[in-house]
């Protein structure tokens, strides 16, 4: 069954994909577990473009992006698989074994470029919050964007020609 929802064949792709998800939201809550007792009552929420904070909140606003995080994880494990076999939903071109399989592992790359993401974004807000310097500092930007490009340039060579 769980097979069966997590997309069927596997190969170690796909497994190193699933891997890394469920580590870096394992980090994430970690993260969290540590760092939320310490953090201030008041914390930024967002900074305007010269990284000054302009709107504040809560320290339970600092749960939001895990929150979201594990449920889109989990929303893209499982409803493709079910909209494939449960409600057999019409695409717009043949759906067939080989482009589910390719379209499956698109959807995993993305999961992992999401989690990754977010996990680098936690970990600088949460040191930013406890006055400490995050290690990676300001090399957080750049690796999302490092990673954000990267995700949209294999996506682009490896989605299927819906037009063939």
């Amino acid at each position: 069954m769980i097979k069966y929802l997590l997309g069927g064949k596997f190969n170690w792709i796909d497994i190193i994909l699933e891997i890394i998800c469920i580590v870096g939201i394992g980090l994430i809550i970690y993260l969290i577990i540590i760092t939320f007792p310490e953090l201030p009552e008041r914390i930024p929420k967002h900074w305007d473009y010269k990284g000054k904070p302009d709107q504040w909140g809560g320290k339970s606003n600092f749960l939001t992006i895990p929150v979201i995080t594990i449920m889109i994880y989990i929303m893209l494990t499982i409803i493709p698989r079910l909209s494939m076999y449960l409600f057999k939903v019409k695409y717009p071109y043949t759906y067939e074994k080989t482009n589910s399989t390719q379209l499956l592992r698109i959807l995993r790359l993305f999961k992992t470029v999401m989690v990754c993401m977010n996990f680098l974004d936690i970990y600088g807000r949460s040191m930013n919050f406890l006055g400490k310097e995050p290690v990676i500092g300001m090399l957080n930007v750049w690796i999302q964007i490092i990673i954000i490009f990267s995700f949209c340039g294999i996506l682009m060579y490896k989605s299927p020609n819906p037009y063939n």
